[in-house]
């Protein structure tokens, strides 16, 4: 078994500044493709890591960023144009889950409410429903009821009904 010595610079693929300066070249014209990081082949994209920290001045943060935002735009301008018609057969739903797992785009979940509607929001010890009217804040706790209309009492310890009499 070999130990891996950090400090050994015969290993480095691209030893030369010259040759760490065209990998980044390429490495952004492959991002402002709108190409992932990781189909780079030239090699993986925990090299590029490693270059840019070793080497910051070959691999300049700002050019990289610059390069990921232009291939970004280029995935934005074809859903734009797609959402337009302007691209025939342009599948909105792949175009949306490609976003969704390379850009980490989300469904929004809509919680604000103008209506004076009362919402369940969580139960409490699993029996009551407890409504939540988001416009005036209010609470309310509705018990549980049974088939005759009267509601349902349990006792503490083994969420059995206590039978209710008159």
């Amino acid at each position: 078994m070999t130990s891996y010595n950090q400090n050994n610079q015969f290993a480095l693929k691209y030893a030369t500044t010259k040759s760490r300066k065209m990998l980044c070249k390429k490495y952004c014209k492959h991002l402002s493709k709108g190409l992932s990081k990781e189909s780079f082949v030239d090699c993986s994209y925990k090299t590029i890591e490693t270059y840019m920290i070793k080497y910051p001045n070959d691999f300049p943060a700002d050019e990289i960023d610059k390069a990921e935002r232009r291939g970004r735009l280029i995935w934005e301008e074809m859903g734009l144009s797609g959402t337009k018609g302007e691209l025939k057969n342009f599948n909105t739903r792949c175009w949306t889950f490609n976003m969704k797992n390379r850009y980490g785009w989300k469904d929004k979940n809509e919680t604000e409410s103008n209506d004076d509607i009362a919402y369940p929001c969580r139960f409490e010890n699993e029996k009551d429903i407890i409504f939540f009217n988001p416009k005036t804040g209010a609470q309310v706790v509705i018990p549980q009821i049974n088939h005759e209309g009267v509601p349902i009492v349990y006792s503490d310890s083994f969420n059995t009904p206590i039978s209710q009499k008159d």
